[in-house]
């Protein structure tokens, strides 16, 4: 069922499921990505990707969908393993396959400045 996530448009019958598997984070992922609440920051020259989500606290860094900064991720994702993925994943997920995402351009040096912010924020 979670292929549902990756689709390009939701039916009401696809966000019925999707509400049923992942709940509220499926709820707060559709909401952040369809308000533009996700960036997709592309550093010069390398080309390298990463992505950032408007949290209710915070800006939360992820690599795709495979990594959120969140607490929740951390958590109910990696030590638990109660939920596949935060709500912040889900809103990249969406924002990606229905482009609702805005780009950001970067220069190659301030990747550091991006994975200090999240250092600082787990390190309080």
């Amino acid at each position: 069922m979670s292929d549902l996530l990756f689709k390009k448009n939701f039916s009401e019958i696809d966000i019925e499921r999707l509400e049923n598997e992942y709940g509220r984070r499926f709820n707060r992922g559709y909401l952040v990505a369809k308000k533009g609440y996700v960036k997709k920051h592309i550093f010069r020259p390398s080309n390298r990707v990463l992505w950032t989500v408007v949290g209710r606290k915070r800006e939360h860094i992820l690599f795709d969908s495979l990594f959120c900064s969140c607490t929740d991720f951390y958590m109910s994702v990696v030590v638990k393993r109660t939920e596949k993925y935060c709500y912040h994943q889900i809103a990249q997920i969406i924002a990606c396959n229905q482009n609702l995402y805005k780009t950001e351009y970067h220069d190659d040096s301030e990747w550091i400045k991006f994975i200090d912010l999240s250092k600082e924020y787990h390190m309080k």
